[in-house]
């Protein structure tokens, strides 16, 4: 009986893999900045990386907002379901792509911008993300891209808030 369990216990280990059941590579950075250039120039950066099981969030300000609080750094567990979740949401929203949007800035006076870059892993697939522009070009709502990619940060910010009520999301655009 011993003779047989062995093989058949090394047989099931190695077919596991081929029924689908491997844990996905789950890989997210994101940093959404926003600022304004003029005689007093400064801004926020956060950033939100996904490795794993494992979520990190950033704040800092730059520039003249440093003095608007002290940098901001935590870090969370991602449950299973919440991992399920976002992969499902970067498949359904076509999010492993290379893409960009950039709106023009004003040449002069306060000019007030955002910028939004996210790359993804999700196994052997990657994507790159990037949109920058005033913070009032509202015509990028329009856009499938920003939509795609909000849906996605919204969703990032979702699973923070429930560990963290501190964090919120605040869109970028006015």
């Amino acid at each position: 009986m011993r003779k047989l369990l062995l093989p058949a216990l090394l047989i099931c280990l190695c077919a596991y893999p081929a029924f689908g059941l491997t844990a996905d590579n789950l890989e997210i950075s994101m940093t959404l900045v926003r600022g304004e250039r003029s005689r007093d120039s400064g801004g926020r950066r956060t950033t939100i990386s996904i490795a794993q099981d494992r979520i990190v969030y950033e704040l800092a300000y730059f520039g003249m907002a440093r003095a608007r609080g002290k940098p901001v750094r935590k870090e969370f567990k991602l449950s299973d379901e919440d991992k399920r979740r976002l992969i499902a949401l970067i498949e359904a929203r076509k999010l492993l792509v290379k893409d960009s949007l950039e709106y023009p800035m004003a040449d002069s006076g306060i000019r007030r911008y955002f910028k939004i870059s996210i790359e993804l892993k999700l196994n052997e697939k990657t994507g790159a993300i990037n949109m920058e522009g005033p913070v009032s070009a509202a015509e990028i709502k329009e856009q499938k891209l920003y939509q795609n990619s909000t849906a996605l940060i919204e969703e990032v910010y979702r699973i923070i808030n429930k560990m963290d009520e501190e964090v919120s999301y605040e869109p970028l655009i006015d």
